[in-house]
């Protein structure tokens, strides 16, 4: 796997965890 991708993988996973994170964030907010 090249570097770039690996890279992309990476942010994409942490974007990924940080849209879980809101969305959980939201929904105890809204509960």
């Amino acid at each position: 796997m090249e570097v770039k991708d690996e890279a992309t993988l990476m942010l994409i996973h942490g974007a990924l965890r940080l849209t879980t994170a809101v969305m959980v964030a939201n929904g105890k907010q809204r509960w």
